[in-house]
């Protein structure tokens, strides 16, 4: 609905459901502001840098099919910011030490040197404003929106505005916006944590997959991310991503704690006694992982309040899924 908007939107949040409805309304001619409170873009697209190792915090890859998308992501393939990740994926479970269904259909895509290389070459064409959160709107003249910030600036003059963040950091906004029904829907979907763990091993762990889906275990996902493209030579670095049912009972421990918790679980799924002695480079608690219910809907709009809702929890849970809800908001 947006891109038949005359003058000037806002969006509040540059990760990738962001950007891509920023771009896809720059491509129509609007004027887009978009403000994040983070001093770069990307969301939970994140590459950490921690001790001369980099790795993928939060998503670890993705697949396409969506035209629009898979337009973007072979433009950037062709930029050598996307490369196809060849490791060897399987499911593993934890209790026998099994590798089952090792999934060799799927094309799975990563950014070259980590996932962030995404968002932040997408926002290159983009007017983005980082540091600054978002934390009042309001109508003023005209039925224009302004939007302060913490830091005391004020954005005004826009004729609507895109809240891209997930349900629990925007419902506030929604709330002012002064839209009942965006305001419930919103508050209709629950996010569910995940803790991340980076480990550094002494050697190459000698197991035959680089990723797997973890089953009978506080592990969803592990994955050697050493092993994608651009990241390798940095030693044997695993990402470790545990269930939503282990991050909500956990929800209030201690960092450390759930690093060793996490690296013992890898060690028993494994069957591997080395990795025991691996460091723990970084643990992560994500509060907004994945929703524990998706709207069924790409997107949410008031067309009287001129206020959009966009996010990888509307439409599906996924890096295309983002991509796809903040593109179709923009039509």
């Amino acid at each position: 609905p947006l891109s038949h908007m005359a003058n000037r939107i806002c969006i509040v949040g540059a990760g990738l459901s962001g950007l891509s409805c920023a771009r896809r309304l720059m491509k129509a001619g609007l004027d887009v502001t978009v403000l994040e409170k983070h001093n770069n873009a990307g969301g939970r697209m994140l590459t950490r840098n921690i001790g001369g190792y980099s790795y993928d915090d939060g998503a670890q890859y993705f697949t396409a099919s969506h035209d629009a998308f898979v337009e973007v992501v072979d433009k950037m393939i062709s930029d050598k910011i996307i490369g196809k990740w060849e490791g060897e994926v399987s499911v593993l479970k934890a209790a026998t030490h099994k590798i089952e269904a090792p999934s060799h259909n799927t094309t799975r895509y990563v950014g070259v040197g980590g996932m962030q290389a995404i968002p932040q070459a997408l926002s290159k064409t983009v007017n983005v404003i980082y540091g600054e959160r978002v934390q009042m709107l309001e109508r003023e003249g005209e039925g224009k929106w302004t939007l302060s910030t913490h830091t005391g600036a004020m954005y005004r003059g826009f004729s609507a505005v895109v809240l891209a963040a997930p349900p629990g950091q925007v419902h506030d906004l929604v709330s002012m916006s002064g839209s009942a029904s965006l305001a419930e829907q919103v508050a209709s979907v629950v996010m569910r944590p995940c803790w991340s763990v980076a480990l550094k091993m002494s050697s190459r762990l000698p197991v035959e997959y680089d990723g797997a889906f973890v089953h009978d275990s506080p592990l969803n996902w592990i994955a050697r991310d050493s092993s994608k493209p651009g990241h390798e030579g940095a030693g044997d670095v695993w990402v470790l991503h545990a269930t939503n049912d282990f991050s909500q009972k956990h929800d209030k421990a201690e960092a450390d704690k759930v690093g060793r918790e996490l690296r013992e679980a890898l060690a028993h799924a494994s069957g591997m006694d080395e990795v025991r002695s691996a460091e723990v480079i970084h643990v992560t608690r994500w509060t907004h992982s994945i929703p524990a219910k998706p709207r069924e809907e790409r997107y949410l709009w008031d067309d009287r309040a001129h206020v959009g809702v966009c996010g990888d929890w509307c439409g599906g849970p996924k890096v295309e899924g983002a991509f796809v809800s903040g593109y179709e908001l923009a039509g």
